[in-house]
């Protein structure tokens, strides 16, 4: 039994930190799509570099969010 996988879509998520409000942190996230497949690590944190870097809550991470199809080949 053969199975490939097949990528569909890549994402960057980007983590930000809000502060502290009533005794915890407040973080959120954000995800940006339509991210190309073959970006390399130091292209998706410079691209996280320059968001965070254009906003007021302070830059706390970044994910690499990659979805695929697996599927058996017959």
């Amino acid at each position: 039994m053969a199975v490939e996988e097949t990528k569909k879509d890549t994402k960057l998520k980007v983590t930000v930190n809000h502060g502290e409000k009533l005794g915890k942190i407040e973080r959120s996230s954000k995800s940006y799509g339509d991210v190309d497949h073959e970006a390399t690590k130091e292209q998706m944190r410079s691209a996280y570099k320059h968001i965070t870097g254009m906003q007021e809550p302070i830059g706390e991470g970044c994910e690499r969010v990659t979805t695929s199809d697996i599927t058996e080949i017959v």
